[in-house]
């Protein structure tokens, strides 16, 4: 799950506020899916295609349930699953 809540961020007129919600999460999962984008077309040595990017990324996500939503957390610390 990206951080959301509370993030310190760039503000108008040079200055820095707290933010929370979705637009504050977008770069974190972003940045997590470029680094493994990254990762995979250098061993591949070539340019993934979507759904070679919609693999790895369900390959590092984990399903977490609540009584109310379904989502994905990434977890870039697991290994290669087999």
């Amino acid at each position: 799950m990206a951080p959301g809540s509370n993030i310190y961020s760039t503000h108008r007129d040079k200055s820095y506020s707290t933010f929370s919600g979705t637009s504050m999460s977008v770069p974190f999962v972003s940045g997590a899916i470029a680094l493994l984008i990254n990762k995979y077309e250098i061993e591949f040595k070539r340019e993934l295609s979507y759904f070679e990017i919609l693999n790895i990324f369900y390959k590092y996500t984990v399903i977490c349930e609540d009584e109310n939503y379904n989502y994905r957390i990434i977890d870039l610390s697991i290994n290669e699953k087999a």
